[in-house]
């Protein structure tokens, strides 16, 4: 298991904990066997793996969580709220686990669990993905209160003479003489012989400021209204557009419908007869007529009747050839109901997310994987229906992602042949690009034509499931072209299918298949 290194901090910069004698973090082995075993997935990657270095004097902290390290203090607010809100789930599923059946014997661990959750402060808190990730935990800050060091008393250097002052006070119960032979401790102003140390008052801990508290809460419960108020605003959004597309009406399409009845009438079909009832009747002409002339009029009328018919012949030719012509690869659907042009805002959107690393340049048997994906794209850019809004996202390598957003036609077709296989697969990036590119209102598919894991530190799924959650309307196919793992875990993410490609052909009807899924109505909408 891959994994990477979140920082490297001295071990003085916070106070170890101690549980049985033995610092919380040097017994990360017992803890994170049992979070893994007995916690859920997701909290057993709350505790980083600690390291400690040769020399002893730090401790490096890795996590093999993927997706790009973040400090939490570099969030923004309500997004720090939102994680110390998981954060603290999260701990306390942790400490749960003491009261677990099978664990019940190891009578340390509800102490060992509680001190592992502890950690100096945010600075040593990192975000991966939208995970919390704890470095230094099982330490406390070192920002302890300082005791208070004991005043010089210059009778330390008359000690004879308070002996003697000792003395009279036993004596006589002389009490002036008591301020010479004892001190005031500062701590809780108890008078001590100068001899005796004040008590060192405990070290108090420092816990969180209540107001910084109390704002950090206002700033969650703030975020919890805005996105409540956004959420109501699109909802208002969408009905006021569905309000404002006029009904259609169907009923006028319903007479266009028998009008094809007339065609069958304009077969020639009766002309036939006649042309051989006009035979016998010449041959009876022939016989009062000895010239020559006759015979060859006769001759020559038999041969008008079959030029129509030849004529008749070649008139029905060109319908088989058409039938017999190469059907495109989009799988034609017949109508079940013809229905009015739909509007500008019901028209799906089609974007096409296309990997162009340099493992494309492979050969697919006949063409490379990147071309076949090409031509495929080009075909659908001329063959879907004119309404349809459609996109191209890109990926070269990890900071290149070419965001085309909706292109025309022509312009897509001008993208897709500028593509060259480069190096890196930014695969979640470019998924999320292309969810916040599309429009929400809209039924949409984003087509992804991938041979490859995500090399740039992101994470394909969770990019898929955030724009799903940002797009009902949206479905994500995938085009698998080289076996990748991730493709199924994408498609499961996105509600949509994923397509196994192996050579060219497979890639070109894939990508079809990708593009026509659910897109296609069993209704029929009429051209514009």
């Amino acid at each position: 298991m891959s994994r990477k290194r979140l920082s490297r901090i001295g071990a003085n910069s916070a106070v170890a904990i101690l549980v049985g004698g033995k610092p919380v973090w040097k017994q990360s082995d017992r803890i994170l066997t049992i979070a893994r075993q007995y916690a859920a997935p997701a909290a057993a990657t709350l505790l980083a793996q600690p390291e400690a270095s040769a020399d002893g004097q730090s401790i490096e902290w890795y996590s093999a969580n993927p997706g790009t390290a973040i400090r939490l203090t570099e969030l923004a607010p309500a997004e720090q709220a939102a994680v110390g809100e998981l954060l603290r789930t999260r701990i306390e599923q942790l400490r749960a686990l003491a009261a677990h059946p099978a664990l019940a014997s190891q009578k340390d661990l509800p102490a060992l669990l509680h001190d592992a959750t502890e950690y100096p402060g945010p600075d040593f808190v990192y975000v991966i993905g939208r995970d919390p990730v704890l470095t230094m935990w099982g330490h406390r800050s070192s920002q302890l209160v300082t005791p208070v060091a004991r005043p010089f008393l210059w009778t330390r250097l008359l000690w004879p003479a308070a002996l003697a002052a000792l003395l009279l006070a036993l004596w006589f119960g002389w009490q002036p003489l008591s301020g010479l032979i004892t001190h005031e401790c500062p701590s809780d102003g108890s008078r001590v012989f100068f001899w005796t140390t004040c008590a060192t008052p405990p070290a108090t801990a420092v816990g969180p400021d209540p107001a910084l508290l109390q704002q950090l809460l206002d700033e969650q419960a703030r975020a919890e209204r805005d996105r409540a108020a956004f959420d109501a605003l699109i909802k208002t959004y969408q009905e006021k557009l569905l309000a404002c597309a006029p009904a259609s009406v169907p009923a006028p399409v319903v007479p266009a419908l028998p009008e094809p009845a007339p065609a069958p009438e304009v077969v020639p079909v009766p002309p036939a007869p006649p042309a051989v009832q006009e035979a016998p009747t010449v041959p009876k002409v022939v016989p009062p007529t000895p010239p020559p002339v006759p015979p060859q009029r006769a001759t020559e009328a038999p041969a008008p009747p079959p030029a129509p018919s030849q004529q008749v012949a070649e008139a029905p030719a060109p319908a088989p050839s058409t039938a017999v012509s190469p059907p495109p690869p989009f799988e034609e659907q017949k109508c079940e109901e013809v229905l009015p042009t739909r509007k500008a805002w019901e028209a799906p959107q089609v974007y096409f997310v296309v990997d162009a690393s340099g493992s494309m340049a492979e050969d697919a048997g006949g063409s490379t994987r990147l071309d076949a994906a090409k031509s495929s794209i080009r075909y659908m850019a001329q063959h879907l229906p004119g309404d349809v809004v459609t996109g191209l996202i890109s990926f070269t390598n990890c900071d290149s992602i070419v965001n085309g957003g909706s292109m025309s036609r022509d312009a897509l077709i001008r993208a897709t042949d500028a593509l060259q296989p480069e190096r890196g697969t930014a695969l979640a990036r470019s998924i999320e690009r292309a969810g916040n590119t599309m429009s929400r209102t809209r039924k949409a598919i984003m087509v992804v034509a991938t041979d490859g894991e995500d090399t740039c530190q992101g994470d394909p799924c969770a990019a898929a499931q955030a724009a799903m959650a940002n797009n009902p309307n949206l479905t994500i196919n995938v085009v698998d072209v080289g076996g990748s793992r991730v493709a199924q875990c994408i498609a499961n993410a996105g509600h949509g299918r994923a397509f196994r490609a192996d050579s060219a052909d497979e890639i070109v009807k894939s990508m079809q298949q990708a593009a026509q899924e659910t897109l296609v109505p069993k209704k029929c909408v009429t051209e514009p």
